[in-house]
């Protein structure tokens, strides 16, 4: 389903008339969404990439979050953010939303002032939030780099045998060039002894020596040549190769160090705060960056900004179930590569089933095994 850029959400029609305006005059995708009794439906049909609150009230656009995330739980995990329009008794209060994440950014817009174009300049600054944050994640970006330097090791490898192959078929075409000369030599010395006595001719018997050496000079010779200067090409091929893939090699190992400044990010949704903070101490060593979330709604507040490599996602949650956040999740392009491993307290055939069919990659039963957690997110997290 395609999504619309911009939609702006209000009570009705008239509401959103100047915003809309605004907002068309810069960006080709805009819609309004002018029901909050439909919040869910119209933003899973829309699909925003910015969603614009411009209620009455900032009272308004909360209450209005807080029926959509509460509501859809594709509206907790597809990337989005959020611009929420404030009177200027406001403000404060809207800067305290958004510094919590409730909301990403505010325009002061009533009464309407004289920066009429701060509107479209906060969503653009969304919108270019949005491109960053689908960049590829650190962890696969790690992984696909090594898989890209065993390439570049592999190649060497294949280079070094093709120069060894080339050299020894060199080899054996000189080889082979000396001796089928030395046996066309031979077998002229055996026909001048052989002929001595039954071709009493002299001139006769030169004459059929010399047919045996028109053949070396004739037949043999040529193609000898030929199979040498067919392998000249290939040796030469093979001696450019380092050359000519020195400059790819050279972005590879910028990439490797671009890699290696980047932690990859693992999400850790738990409703249950000592469960979040004993992963982040099983994890404390290892080269990653941790984030925690005890809600759904918390999840969408981290997914909107960060695409995480990894998330460790309890199956329980307060306000979602976690396989269904799951398929949410892995039903995006934005979030195709990021893996999830399901932790609960069960053990039922039936939950694994489900965190399987729902795009899960593993499986991690509470009290959590140290050694089991790291292994898993290693390998997942592109570590391993």
């Amino acid at each position: 389903m395609d999504s619309r850029d911009i939609v702006v959400a209000c009570n009705s029609s008239s509401d959103a008339e100047v915003d809309v305006a605004l907002l068309k005059h810069e960006f080709d995708e805009v819609a309004v969404a002018a029901d909050p009794d439909r919040a869910a439906d119209d933003f899973e049909s829309l699909r925003p990439h910015v969603l614009v609150l411009a209620f009455g009230s900032l009272e308004h656009a909360e209450r209005y979050c807080l029926g959509l995330y509460r509501r859809s739980t594709l509206a907790q995990a597809w990337p989005h953010r959020t611009v929420v329009l404030c009177h200027k008794d406001e403000v404060r209060r809207a800067y305290e939303l958004c510094k919590k994440g409730y909301f990403d950014d505010y325009v002061l817009f009533w009464p309407f002032n004289h920066d009429a174009p701060r509107l479209a300049m906060a969503v653009r600054h969304a919108l270019r939030e949005m491109a960053f944050a689908s960049a590829t994640p650190a962890g696969k970006l790690a992984a696909e780099t090594r898989h890209l330097t065993k390439l570049q090791n592999a190649l060497a490898t294949r280079a070094a045998e093709g120069r060894s192959h080339i050299d020894s078929a060199g080899a054996s075409i000189d080889k082979a060039h000396d001796e089928i000369r030395a046996a066309l030599g031979a077998l002229a010395d055996e026909l001048t002894t052989r002929l001595a006595g039954a071709v009493p001719d002299p001139a006769e018997r030169r004459t059929l020596i010399n047919a045996v050496h028109q053949v070396e000079a004739s037949r043999v010779e040529p193609q000898l040549q030929r199979i040498s200067a067919a392998m000249k090409p290939l040796g030469k091929w093979n001696a450019n190769l380092a050359s000519d893939i020195a400059p790819a090699l050279s972005s590879l190992q910028a990439l490797r160090d671009l890699a290696g400044q980047e932690k990859p990010l693992v999400l850790v949704v738990d409703d249950d705060e000592f469960q979040r903070r004993t992963v982040a101490t099983l994890l404390a060593a290892e080269p990653l960056q941790i984030a925690t979330a005890a809600t759904g709604s918390d999840m969408a507040t981290v997914l909107r900004h960060q695409v995480p490599c990894l998330v460790l996602m309890d199956v329980n949650l307060p306000d979602v179930n976690g396989v269904e956040a799951t398929r949410q999740l892995k039903s995006m392009h934005r979030y195709a590569d990021t893996s999830v491993i399901m932790m609960t307290g069960r053990s039922e055939r039936q939950v694994v089933t489900d965190s399987i069919a729902a795009g899960a990659v593993g499986f991690i039963v509470k009290p959590v095994d140290k050694a089991t957690l790291i292994e898993k997110v290693r390998r997942h997290a592109g570590l391993a």
